[in-house]
């Protein structure tokens, strides 16, 4: 380019070129004038003769290089940026959308074949627990066929127990009736009174305390010992002797003599005269002392019921006892306490104790 004054400018804007558009500095326009260099802010000048032509050279050239124009032009560049960045995000999301839509029947595939894996990995589980169930439903009911067995053989045994005991107050009864007729005397020294003379001996004996006639009646049929020869402290224990009245009317006058006394003297020795028992009724009546003794000591008449069962008669009440559980029933309805020495003392005595009857199963004192 031609310059006035004889110098030669060249001009090289910097926004012409389509590198400096993608560039975020704004470009540089540099003026060269042989050995002068002007640009957008600064001009230096070193010879001042040639300072005019300088002016009127740059003046021309302003338009070229106006800083309005690059800011403009500038801003321009970063709209268009701005709309293709905009563009650029719509096209983007477009074809992520699209791509979404094509991969959709590939997800439900997926989907679909891991549900399958899972049908497969479940359907011998759930075959298990069905197995499972069948089995805890066949043992809830095998359970609940057990429970019913148990309750039914309960039942069963509370009636057979039930049934047991009436059958063996009925046997008890039965041996009763059978020996409704006998006594047993104890006391009586065995060397007093041979074996071959103890039926004419305790008849004659009988009758002068009863103050009967001999002969007008026999007296006695039958008289002997039981049981086996025993010792006490080295002294031998005289065994029970047993003997049968028929005449109900002479027993009983036998028996309220005896209760009158206590016991009736032989030889000066008092003899205690009982009633003849079965084992299983002293069994029962030893069990029950307790009961007797309480009953006694509260000052409360009570009678035995077919020999093994205590009847309670009180403010028109009835209250029956047949063994020591609900003999202590009886005791706590009527307000009686049982004495814990009397039912441990109970507890210590040996079953050959229970053998031989006490004074509280005396008929002649308490069943009359």
């Amino acid at each position: 380019m031609n310059c006035w004054g004889g110098g030669v400018a060249s001009l090289t804007p910097g926004w012409t070129r389509a590198e400096d558009l993608r560039s975020s500095q704004p470009p540089i326009l540099q003026i060269k004038l042989h050995n002068f260099t002007f640009d957008r802010y600064t001009m230096k000048n070193n010879n001042a003769k040639k300072r005019k032509n300088i002016v009127k050279a740059a003046k021309n050239l302003q338009p070229l290089f106006s800083a309005p124009k690059e800011r403009t032009q500038s801003e321009g560049t970063k709209m268009e940026r701005s709309k293709m960045a905009d563009g650029l995000s719509s096209y983007a999301i477009e074809k992520v959308h699209n791509s979404d839509i094509t991969l959709d029947p590939q997800l439900d595939k997926l989907k679909n074949e891991i549900l399958d894996q899972i049908a497969k990995l479940i359907a011998p589980l759930t075959a298990q627990l069905a197995e499972i169930k069948v089995d805890l439903q066949a043992t809830n009911l095998k359970a609940d066929k057990a429970l019913d067995a148990s309750s039914s053989a309960q039942r069963e045994v509370g009636l057979l127990h039930e049934a047991f005991e009436n059958q063996q107050e009925r046997l008890i009864n039965l041996e009763v009736n059978m020996r409704q007729n006998h006594l047993k005397l104890r006391g009586i020294d065995e060397l007093l009174i041979p074996k071959e003379d103890l039926m004419p001996v305790i008849t004659r004996w009988l009758a002068k305390h009863l103050e009967l006639e001999e002969g007008v009646n026999t007296l006695i049929t039958k008289a002997y010992r039981i049981g086996t020869p025993k010792q006490y402290k080295n002294r031998p224990v005289p065994r029970d002797i047993i003997i049968e009245i028929p005449d109900q009317k002479i027993k009983m006058k036998i028996i309220e003599t005896a209760k009158i006394s206590g016991s009736i003297l032989f030889n000066g020795t008092p003899v205690q005269i009982y009633t003849d028992l079965p084992r299983e009724a002293l069994l029962i009546r030893k069990e029950l002392k307790p009961i007797t003794d309480a009953l006694r000591n509260a000052n409360v008449r009570y009678k035995w019921i077919n020999h093994v069962k205590i009847l309670v008669i009180l403010n028109g009440k009835h209250h029956v006892a047949t063994n020591l559980r609900n003999g202590t029933e009886l005791l706590n309805n009527i307000g009686v306490e049982i004495p814990m020495e009397t039912s441990k003392q109970n507890q210590k005595r040996k079953l050959t104790d229970m053998l031989s009857p006490q004074k509280g199963s005396k008929i002649p004192i308490r069943n009359p």
